[in-house]
């Protein structure tokens, strides 16, 4: 009986933490159109993002530039609310990288605000840093 629930538990935590409800407003395809971000400010000029999420829990990043598309992030996301998202990230050979998001996000319409922050390992002393984020998305892939 220990073990029935025990699986129960494991089974409704899944379904809810991974989120796989095709209503979710989060799902599809995002194109940012502003960040705060050093790092993205940088390269405003010369590329877009575009993040795609899925009903599997999955997303997916890509920098969009004038030679095409590049890989940027890719991983599963886990809703904790309506409002806040855990991204666990990996590489392009879909190995676990120490790198995570927490994020706030809200939708009205089809515009998403994030804010949120990015915790990463350092690579040189391995010890854990965090930057904040926040950036504004646009449903849709048409890149101006």
């Amino acid at each position: 009986m220990n073990s029935l629930i025990k699986t129960f538990l494991i089974v409704t935590f899944f379904n809810v933490t991974i989120n796989a409800n095709p209503e979710n407003p989060l799902l599809g395809t995002w194109r940012m159109i502003e960040t705060a971000n050093r790092f993205e400010s940088a390269m405003a000029d010369s590329t877009f993002r575009t993040w795609e999420f899925k009903s599997d829990g999955s997303f997916l990043g890509l920098m969009h530039t004038p030679s095409g598309p590049l890989f940027f992030n890719a991983g599963q996301f886990i809703l904790v609310d309506d409002t806040t998202m855990v991204t666990i990230h990996q590489d392009f050979y879909k190995r676990r990288i120490p790198v995570a998001n927490y994020y706030n996000f809200h939708i009205r319409r089809d515009t998403m605000h994030f804010y949120g922050n990015v915790i990463q390992q350092h690579p040189e002393n391995k010890a854990l840093y965090w930057f904040p984020i926040k950036e504004k998305w646009v449903r849709g892939t048409v890149m101006p």
